[in-house]
């Protein structure tokens, strides 16, 4: 049986959902029920960030000695979102507080942060359902000064990006993956996407690249495949739950997302 290897950089050791981030659409989860999320083990020394006693935000909720919230006074905990009001703070920055109650807590408040998913610690009960907008808005574009080349591109969701080349009335769709690991290795090849519906996307002869991280430890492997229309489609229609390159195999739980992103770079 393969060996499931799970190595992240810190900042991305929260564990969050797409389904659960309403980005700028507060408003969804107003009368939603949201449950706090467990952190890696590692992690739970610090605790939760953003949870107050009062919506002025000055005293922090069940603080502990790193000035953050006791781990144990909220993992787990199941609130119902009150209300979500507009809120800058005091260096400009447009965020939202969230007014949360729990039987055992009371009526306490989160800092939101629109912007910022890693900062979001929960999970909505019954999951979100977020209008298109939300996906399309996520991906950038850039226009070539010298020629009529567009690129439109996504973040890396669990390790996965897209991206889409148009030039000259031509398109091309690639799909690039970028996974850190502990140890160096060489002459590794070959790619393969599962997806929700049993099918697979292989390229067994594509070479993996390996160079040292350059913001972290460890080193990076990455893969670009150009996707044929008829892959595009099956992606867009069939989410991705796991990646595996050469013998490394993840699990993709942000399929959902990447279909449809990928979508909105296609119609």
């Amino acid at each position: 049986m393969r060996k499931l290897f799970l190595f992240t950089m810190l900042c991305q050791s929260i564990i969050t959902y797409s389904q659960n981030y309403p980005g700028k659409n507060i408003d969804l989860l107003v009368d939603k029920e949201i449950r706090v999320l467990e952190k890696r083990e590692g992690l739970r020394r610090f605790g939760y960030r953003g949870f107050y006693e009062s919506d002025r935000l000055t005293k922090v909720f069940a603080c502990d000695k790193t000035l953050h919230t006791e781990y144990s006074a909220l993992v787990g905990k199941v609130f119902r979102v009150l209300a979500a009001r507009p809120n800058k703070n005091a260096i400009g920055t447009e965020k939202h507080i969230l007014e949360i109650e729990n039987p055992e807590t009371g009526r306490i408040y989160f800092d939101y942060h629109p912007e910022f998913e890693y900062s979001f610690p929960f999970e909505v009960i019954g999951g979100l359902t977020l209008p298109e907008e939300f996906y399309c808005g996520k991906i950038k574009t850039t226009q070539d000064k010298f020629n009529t080349k567009t690129k439109m591109y996504t973040a890396y969701l669990d390790g996965i990006s897209f991206m889409k080349i148009t030039e000259n009335d031509t398109s091309k769709t690639y799909l690039s993956t970028k996974e850190i690991r502990s140890k160096r290795s060489v002459d590794e090849k070959g790619l393969t996407l599962l997806l929700d519906n049993g099918m697979e996307i292989q390229r067994p002869n594509i070479t993996v690249d390996v160079k040292t991280n350059t913001i972290g430890n460890g080193y990076e492997y990455s893969t670009l495949i150009e996707l044929t229309n008829d892959e595009v489609k099956t992606i867009i229609e069939n989410k991705i739950v796991r990646s595996r390159f050469h013998v490394y195999e993840e699990v993709v739980t942000r399929g959902e997302e990447l279909s449809r992103l990928l979508k909105c770079m296609t119609y």
